[in-house]
């Protein structure tokens, strides 16, 4: 329909108006001035009015009249050509989503073709189209939106913003002008500057699939006419969309069953429990796109069923945790185990079994199976999905078909296994015979035994005890891969897997050590918690207990261990009195010998000792004489070098002084001045040399104090710059002590000026309420410490340290380096004065 067409109806409209008055106005004009002009009758006569009157209504009545039926008859023209007009436009549209959905059945093509052609057809200015996923609605085509929307809004909950109110309620919502809107769900919509939408649910069996969006920056741009055609349009989208979601799963279900008879022929050509499962549940994970798998195995003994292995993001922590369940009571798997039945939870928050897990927090569906053979039931096959409504029937019978297979190739691996650990049992008995034979040390065979028996019971480690019937404790006198604290500890009868095996006779498997009843607090801090335990037997007499260890949630026992067990238990038997003569003999001879063999070198140490120390003695005692010869040496020198010149200086000036009295007293007085002041200065010098010889503020104030006025003289009279610092509370220590400590740091700081050509030293002493730590730690060359002790002379301040340390119960210890200074350290125990 053109321009004019459409303008018509308009223009008749006004015409009716516009026409009845000017011939209303044509007649009654023509009226007056023709009987103005022509006629002589006064324009106030009846016959002029009444002929006015005719004339200025009844032409204008009938023109009215006509222009209304012809206004009528456009409009409805105009109406039916708009109806064709929308016909046809639905039908382009329906007939161009229809093609679309023709082309192809992946559903993001669907959708991205429907809504280029919807754009198209119906010159939109944009749209979306969503799919509702669980309770949300996902954006799956879009056009003329903006990236940010696209970013921001991809995911909206049911029942926020307009799109998710349209499919919460599942109606049509046609907003005419979003300005002034006080609702915040249109808020998206106004951020992008729309001011008209539309939004229309796509139905498919009355079930709300997703949501068509129209917006437009005019208002008022969509009628009821497009809320219609777009509802026929969803329709037929929604129609599309399962379509593509029938061929998809249909594709899937396919897909799984060719999986699954890959994981069947993977599976027969592996005989390794644990590297069946590990590949099973990879593979299962990676093909069918599930978040977690977990293989679940039977432990008959304790009614629970126990993680053996899983595949996921959380794979590694899980099985490093572990995680067992009791059957019937705990989880959907312990349900499962149970009732032999497949359980499916498409929402894990409303299951009454569901056993959360906090390593994988984000699982929403969880389906598990069993793993039957026959009517035993070997374990559960558990998957999990991050989303809800993951699984289906179809899902439930193909997992089905692959716990069945898995449990067919669990059950021949474990034939397997058990045949393969027979023959080896067999070989390795017969190897464990040929050393008892050969060899008489019951202590290797026995080591033997245990080793073997833990590896054949794929184990991590045992132990053998022996009963002693005098003190009625049975002793463990082998271990293997056990802490060493176990080898020698002692069970009473009833304690301990051991002390009941004594005591009744009869195997034992406990795979829960520290949660059973019976359990020894002397190995309560083991972390191997499964045991099976068999008695020694010799001459129907128990003469002891083998027991092998393992982890219960890696390796649980069962009765099929037992056998394998008793077979080396027989063994150790035998060897144990075998070599019991032997050892008798061997042990009274060999400690006889080694009796002498102690004293002989008891002897020869105590020689070696008694000489070493005689000469370390005699050493010691001519160093001690010289550096006491040294030292009067030092005091001579320095009496005379200083306190003798002193000594003289006053009698020369006392002389003086005595003979100036009579003839110059002021000068006398000078020289008694002077007499003085050499007085002071002998005075001086005598006191530093008892201070040199023992300071007196050792004595008064204590070490500290003593070490700092030391260290303060030491770096006067050498070139090495020395340093003290004190840590911890100072106390005052008993006076043995204190001397000891000053002197071992005067003889380190003499051996530093003296041997290290050190630039720095380091006096350090922290105080703790136990001991006192001394250290002297110098920058010089150092030595090789550990050749100290070879060396023939030279460090006899050493030896005098050393020896200084043992007289008041301390410790010295002297650490160097060539090339890289010497560390002292003296720990001095604490005796409060």
């Amino acid at each position: 329909m053109g321009r004019t067409d459409r303008q018509l109806p308009s223009l008749l409209d006004q015409l009716r108006w516009v026409i009845p008055t000017f011939i209303a106005a044509l007649g009654v004009g023509y009226t007056i001035l023709e009987h103005l002009l022509i006629t002589p009758h006064p324009i106030t006569s009846s016959h002029v009015l009444r002929e006015a009157i005719i004339t200025g209504t009844v032409g204008p009545t009938l023109a009215w009249l006509l222009l209304t039926w012809a206004t009528k008859l456009a409009r409805s023209r105009q109406q039916a050509e708009e109806t064709l007009e929308h016909r046809n436009r639905e039908l382009v549209a329906l007939n161009a989503v229809g093609e679309a959905a023709s082309r192809s059945l992946n559903l993001d093509e669907v959708l991205q073709t429907a809504l280029h052609r919807l754009v198209e057809v119906l010159d939109l200015e944009a749209a979306e189209i969503r799919t509702l996923e669980g309770t949300k609605l996902v954006l799956k085509s879009h056009h003329g939106v903006s990236p940010r929307f696209v970013v921001d809004d991809r995911i909206i909950p049911l029942g926020q913003c307009l799109c998710g109110q349209c499919a919460a309620q599942g109606t049509s919502l046609l907003v005419a002008d979003l300005d002034g809107l006080g609702d915040p769900c249109a808020r998206p919509c106004i951020q992008e500057g729309f001011r008209a939408v539309l939004a229309v649910p796509m139905k498919a069996k009355e079930r709300v699939v997703g949501v068509i969006h129209l917006a437009s920056r005019q208002a008022r741009a969509f009628t009821v006419h497009d809320d219609q055609l777009l509802g026929a349009m969803g329709n037929q989208i929604a129609v599309a969309i399962e379509n593509a979601r029938l061929y998809a799963e249909t594709e899937q279900r396919a897909l799984q069953l060719e999986i699954a008879g890959q994981v069947g022929r993977q599976m027969t050509t592996i005989l390794d429990i644990d590297q069946l499962l590990k590949q099973v549940a990879d593979l299962i994970r990676e093909s069918f796109g599930y978040a977690h798998v977990h293989i679940f195995l039977m432990d008959e003994i304790r009614q629970e069923i126990v993680l053996r292995e899983t595949s996921g993001s959380a794979a590694a922590a899980i099985k490093e945790e572990g995680l067992r369940l009791t059957i019937g009571r705990e989880g959907i798997i312990g349900q499962v185990a149970a009732t032999g039945r497949p359980l499916v939870s498409n929402d894990v928050a409303l299951a009454p079994h569901y056993r959360p897990h906090a390593l994988v927090p984000e699982t929403r569906s969880e389906l598990a199976v069993p793993l039957q053979i026959g009517p035993r039931i070997v374990g559960v096959l558990d998957v999990q999905s991050n989303t809800c409504n993951a699984f289906d029937n179809t899902d439930v019978k193909t997992l089905q078909i692959l716990g069945d297979q898995i449990a067919i190739a669990i059950e021949n691996a474990r034939l397997f296994q058990e045949t393969r650990q027979r023959f080896q049992a067999m070989a390795a008995l017969h190897e464990t015979s040929l050393n008892i034979v050969s060899r008489l040390d019951s202590q290797q065979v026995l080591q033997a035994i245990l080793q073997r028996a833990a590896d054949l019971l794929g184990a991590q480690g045992g132990s053998l005890g022996i009963y002693e019937p005098e003190t009625s404790l049975i002793r463990k006198i082998a271990i293997h891969n056990l802490p060493a604290k176990y080898l020698g500890a002692t069970l009473p009868l009833g304690e301990g897997v051991a002390g009941v095996v004594v005591e009744t006779g009869e195997p034992l498997i406990v795979n829960d050590y520290l949660r059973w009843e019976g359990h020894s607090k002397t190995f309560a801090d083991t972390p191997l918690d499964a045991l099976i335990g068999v008695p020694l037997r010799w001459k129907g007499e128990i003469i002891g207990c083998l027991d092998v260890l393992d982890r219960g949630e890696r390796r649980p026992f069962g009765q099929e261990d037992i056998w394998l067990l008793n077979s080396f238990a027989d063994l150790a038997s035998i060897a144990i009195k075998n070599a019991e003569l032997y050892s008798e003999v061997k042990g009274l001879s060999a400690e006889l010998e080694q009796r002498v063999a102690r004293r002989t070198e008891q002897l020869a140490t105590t020689q070696a000792e008694l000489a070493q120390k005689a000469d370390q003695l005699q050493a010691l005692l001519y160093k001690t004489i010289h550096l006491q010869e040294e030292e009067r040496a030092r005091i001579a020198r320095d009496m005379h070098d200083s306190t003798t010149q002193l000594i003289l200086g006053a009698l020369y000036a006392t002389q003086a002084a005595r003979e100036g009295l009579d003839t110059n007293l002021s000068a006398a007085r000078e020289n008694m001045a002077m007499v003085q002041q050499f007085l002071q200065q002998i005075e001086a010098e005598i006191r530093q040399t008892i201070r040199d010889l023992r300071p007196l503020i050792l004595d008064a104030e204590g070490v500290v104090p003593a070490l700092k006025q030391y260290v303060d003289r030491y770096q006067q009279r050498t070139e090495v710059r020395c340093t003290l610092r004190v840590t911890g509370e100072p106390a005052r220590l008993n006076s043995e002590p204190e001397v000891a400590i000053y002197r071992i740091v005067q003889e380190a700081l003499q051996n530093v000026a003296a041997h290290a050509g050190a630039k720095t030293v380091c006096v350090g002493i922290h105080f703790d309420p136990q001991a006192v730590r001394v250290t002297v730690e110098d920058d010089g060359r150092g030595f090789d410490s550990t050749t100290l002790s070879q060396r023939a002379g030279g460090h006899f301040g050493l030896i005098g340290m050393r020896e200084r340390a043992w007289n008041i119960g301390a410790h010295l210890q002297v650490h160097s380096t060539p090339q890289q200074g010497t560390r002292v350290v003296l720990d001095v125990p604490v005796l409060a004065k």
